[in-house]
């Protein structure tokens, strides 16, 4: 590098790097939680829901046939005078069939959302894998780099930094005072 910095304070390079490295601890954290709730979701579709919609679709099943064989028992046992025969029964039926019809909608849904829910993790996780690589490799160089700037500068101050102009005229003057006092030419050196 050739050009020059105003650097004004040594500190405030030194609070930075700390922020940043506090900033990449926390984005390491904000990315695991992610992943972890990326992964609870797709546990929840794929072992929670889709075990537990095909087991109430048995049990809906077993629900219907009963309330079906307790409506035929109704019809076999009901009295030809009955003016509403077998009501209960057969409202029974209707609310198992609809339960039924809801259970299989819910596999066919499940089966749908594994699918989107595949899809759009793989892709979360490929962009969380590039955030990942942000703070691993990008945010510790930078923490590097801030750690090589700072050991240049604390080098730079212990020296005093470059003479002032004033400074380096009078050092000329008694350079070449020195060298007139011993005999030596400004113009050529021994």
């Amino acid at each position: 590098m050739s050009g020059s910095a105003k650097v004004t304070s040594i500190d405030a390079i030194a609070d930075f790097k700390v922020a940043v490295h506090k900033f990449a601890d926390e984005l390491r954290d904000a990315v695991t939680a992610l992943q972890l709730e990326s992964s609870r979701a797709m546990n929840w579709i794929e072992n929670d829901r889709a075990t537990y919609w095909p087991r109430e679709t048995k049990r809906s099943n077993e629900r219907l046939n009963e309330a079906r064989n307790t409506l035929e028992r109704a019809r076999t046992s009901a009295r030809p005078d009955d003016v509403r025969p077998c009501y209960q029964e057969k409202k029974e039926v209707a609310i198992a069939e609809q339960r039924q019809r809801y259970c299989e909608e819910q596999i066919v849904k499940v089966r749908a959302w594994r699918r989107k829910l595949q899809h759009k993790t793989e892709v979360f996780h490929g962009k969380m894998g590039r955030l990942h690589q942000i703070v691993d490799v990008d945010i510790d160089r930078t923490v590097a780099a801030l750690e090589r700037i700072l050991q240049a500068l604390d080098r730079y101050a212990e020296r005093g930094g470059p003479p002032s102009p004033a400074a380096a005229t009078q050092q000329e003057n008694t350079t070449a005072s020195d060298d007139s006092r011993h005999g030596r030419s400004a113009e050529a050196p021994s």
